[in-house]
């Protein structure tokens, strides 16, 4: 099946979506925890402004520039 999907790198594909998965799941575990609705937004925000507003280098690998932001985020 996999022949089939238009992903070249599968393995890297898979990793990248369950980072993702986690990384959310925690995040969105803490902010219950904490119940502070500015935190909560503040960090909504955050992760709306790194993840999806700033710009990928089309000339880099996504992956790798993702993993970056990632870890960048560990802190939340």
């Amino acid at each position: 099946m996999r022949k089939w999907i238009d992903t070249p790198d599968v393995k890297r594909h898979e990793k990248f979506v369950s980072d993702w998965h986690f990384f959310l799941k925690r995040l969105e575990q803490r902010m219950e925890e904490d119940g502070d609705q500015a935190l909560a937004n503040k960090v909504s925000m955050y992760v709306l402004k790194q993840f999806y507003l700033t710009p990928y280098d089309r000339d880099q690998d996504f992956f790798d520039q993702f993993g970056k932001r990632l870890e960048a985020s560990s802190f939340l």
